[in-house]
């Protein structure tokens, strides 16, 4: 087992506003995200948002080989020898620049034989010179560091607000793929641009021997970004999948169920960005204070997702009429599945980050490959007789099978078990809140008034079944950890 040492933890004050900061911005950027995704897919129609999510889709695939996961490795690295951060920020700096190059080119390439109509091909080659920013973007690893994630969703809301007004404009003037495709390459790199210039007031960036440096990112990358990479995929090329086998139409209604899913990711997201050094910290150190941590995670990220599942089960169809228009309404049986889908996601987030601490990267490489398999294959079987919805349900049985599997190893590695007592009060709550939105809409009630009693029972219910309690949130509100 690979362990390594770290600074002092930040207080747990800290830490929890971190995420609070995080969590409260990535809201707000989740209900721009999700008005913009509306007059975005308003504006296209079903079959030309569906070749917009195509784009996208194959971009993550091939945009990836610019990260490689080099930020978690920069982060362990530094970790071992933290005066040493400039050179190893500049390692990261100076091969992601390279890498950028190869990958817009790639991305480019892939985007010009798939595309069906001249403004998909444009398009797409506009957004390929995206990847070259990509070094601009990986700096934010030095606010990620300093837990200081509270200016990096500032300028994620700052992005999101660009891009709104960019969407709202676009609309009005009857833009279409390409005019869109223009502004959001351009709404990007400025962000990412400021990204840059904040990053290098709070740390140096020595890149005039990085290249020495290459060579161990990379042996310890590798592996993670292998796994990474066939994880990537087996998320996103059900995207391109149903693109090519179902067409543009289906294509728009699974990318615009599936965006739902992309926006509230950030959840896991935020959590694992504060957690992951204090996690680092408490392997090395402490594994009382370790599985502690890994508990709470797992309770909070439970409350999350299956209360997400909970309230899609009952309201689907509103929730995605809201949304998308009636358009899409076909969209709405695979929302509560890719909420399923999220569940896994969410424990997956923790799971991956516990193997590339406890440094598990070749054997989740195997792990990797096999859901790989298990999804290519089903969703060729499924997808040119049952469309989208067969996608959905791939995701779901992929993400599961994954999860379960990393879930044995890593923790069968670490010789102890995930927390999960709190879990069937989770459930209980969910299922209580989802028969609530049921039978509000029963009762003819709109989809705002089902989606306000979600968002007021849940919570109700996970204090009155003491799911959390008050006194355990105000603890750890003003606790520091040792």
């Amino acid at each position: 087992m690979q362990r390594f040492d770290v600074d002092p933890p930040v207080g747990a004050r800290r830490a929890v506003a971190d995420i609070l900061i995080q969590v409260v911005g990535m809201v707000g950027n989740l209900g721009l995200g999700v008005v913009v995704t509306a007059i975005l897919a308003r504006q296209l129609g079903d079959r030309g948002f569906g070749q917009w999510t195509t784009i996208f889709a194959v971009a993550a695939f091939t945009t990836f080989f610019t990260d490689l996961g080099l930020r978690q490795v920069v982060i362990r690295m530094i970790a071992n020898e933290p005066e040493r951060e400039a050179h190893w920020l500049g390692a990261q700096f100076s091969l992601v620049f390279v890498l950028a190059i190869p990958t817009a080119a790639i991305t480019a390439g892939v985007l010009a034989v798939i595309s069906r109509s001249h403004a998909m091909l444009v398009a797409g080659l506009i957004l390929s010179i995206g990847c070259l920013q990509a070094p601009l973007g990986d700096l934010a690893v030095v606010f990620q560091l300093r837990t200081r994630n509270d200016i990096t969703t500032a300028l994620a809301t700052l992005r999101s607000v660009l891009w709104g007004g960019a969407v709202v404009a676009l609309s009005l003037a009857d833009g279409g793929l390409v005019a869109f495709a223009i502004c959001s390459l351009a709404t990007t790199v400025a962000t990412n641009a400021t990204m840059a210039v904040l990053a290098l007031r709070r740390a140096d960036v020595e890149i005039t021997r990085a290249r020495s440096d290459w060579e161990p990112l990379l042996r310890l990358a590798l592996p993670v970004a292998l796994a990474a990479f066939l994880s990537l995929a087996y998320g996103r090329i059900d995207q391109v999948l149903v693109f090519l086998l179902g067409g543009s139409r289906d294509a728009g209604l699974y990318g615009a169920a599936y965006r739902v899913l992309d926006q509230i990711q950030f959840i896991p997201v935020a959590v694992l960005t504060t957690l992951t050094p204090l996690l680092a910290s408490a392997l090395a150190n402490d594994r009382a204070r370790l599985r502690l941590i890994l508990g709470q995670a797992a309770t909070y990220l439970s409350i999350a997702s299956l209360g997400a599942l909970a309230i899609t089960i009952a309201a689907a169809r509103p929730i995605v009429r809201l949304l998308f228009g009636h358009e899409f309404v076909a969209a709405a049986p695979a929302l509560p599945v890719l909420m399923g889908a999220f569940v896994a996601i969410c424990f997956g987030y923790l799971t991956g980050t516990m193997i590339i601490l406890v440094g598990l990267q070749r054997r989740n490489v195997v792990l990797a490959l096999v859901a790989f398999a298990v999804n290519i294959g089903l969703n060729l079987a499924l997808i040119p007789s049952y469309g989208f919805k067969a996608a959905a349900w791939v995701t779901l049985a992929t993400e599961g099978l994954w999860v379960v599997l990393a879930g044995r190893m890593v923790f069968g590695e670490l010789g102890i078990g995930l927390d999960l007592r709190r879990l069937p009060r989770v459930v209980l709550a969910a299922a209580l809140t989802g028969g609530a939105v049921a039978a509000v809409r029963a009762a003819g009630a709109g989809v705002g008034v089902l989606l306000a009693v979600g968002v007021v029972v849940y919570p109700a219910l996970t204090l009155g079944l003491r799911v959390v309690t008050v006194g355990e949130i105000a603890k750890l509100l003003r606790r520091d950890a040792e």
